[in-house]
């Protein structure tokens, strides 16, 4: 299904703008696409902290590669409201913290250029 949207470039036209290396509009495309992809990890941390970390729990016995594994499941949710403290609340939230890890060691892995 091709959806055009009336007045819009066609893709000939889109490509043309693009190739042309004098044009407004390539430049204006480049930064759009460096602004809206930064290769960022899913906290603040600084990559090069991020990477010496995954680098000493690769060394570690036990570690698993999770680009070679499946991922462990959530927890069941508690069923409690505004319940913060019961031993499936704890997991939940040991689930999420090794979930941000291991996601950013597989995005560190193969999201570098």
């Amino acid at each position: 299904l091709l959806l055009w949207i009336k007045n819009s470039l066609s893709p000939q036209e889109i490509r043309d703008r693009i190739m042309d290396s004098t044009s407004d509009f390539q430049k204006q495309m480049v930064e759009y696409l460096e602004s809206v992809h930064q290769g960022e990890l899913l906290n603040e941390k600084p990559l090069t902290d991020m990477l010496a970390s995954f680098k000493s729990k690769q060394e570690q016995t036990g570690y698993s590669d999770p680009t070679k594994t499946m991922p462990k499941p959530p927890p069941e949710l508690c069923k409690s409201k505004n319940c913060t403290d019961c031993s499936k609340c704890k997991e939940l939230n040991e689930w999420w913290v090794k979930f941000e890890e291991e996601t950013n060691d597989i995005l560190a892995r193969s999201n570098r250029h």
